[in-house]
């Protein structure tokens, strides 16, 4: 019983991620809103461990290269950079499949 309750839930609630507002026109066909709808689970499912991962990776290594004097290290800004644009990839938008 509980098992189809929850197949219930997760087929209204992906039924919800379909439905739009009243004027407000997606611009995307019936296969493209399909594959958002159907994608953007796993895409977070595949996000979050990505992001964790890039943070355990990101933070101590940032966290290090800020113990070294910049003028013994003329590459730590740059490093920092990679860093921060490695969370933002991984970490940022989109949370959402968006088409081509």
């Amino acid at each position: 019983m509980k098992s189809r309750s929850l197949a219930i839930l997760l087929a209204v609630l992906l039924s919800a991620c379909a439905v739009r507002a009243e004027g407000v026109g997606t611009g995307l066909d019936g296969e493209a809103a399909f594959l958002s709808v159907v994608g953007t689970p796993f895409l977070i499912a595949f996000k979050v461990p990505a992001c964790v991962a890039t943070v355990l990776v990101a933070a101590p290594a940032v966290g290090a290269s800020a113990m070294i004097p910049p003028e013994d290290n003329p590459q730590q800004g740059m490093a920092r950079q990679v860093f921060a644009k490695g969370v933002r990839d991984n970490c940022g938008p989109p949370y959402v499949v968006t088409p081509p």
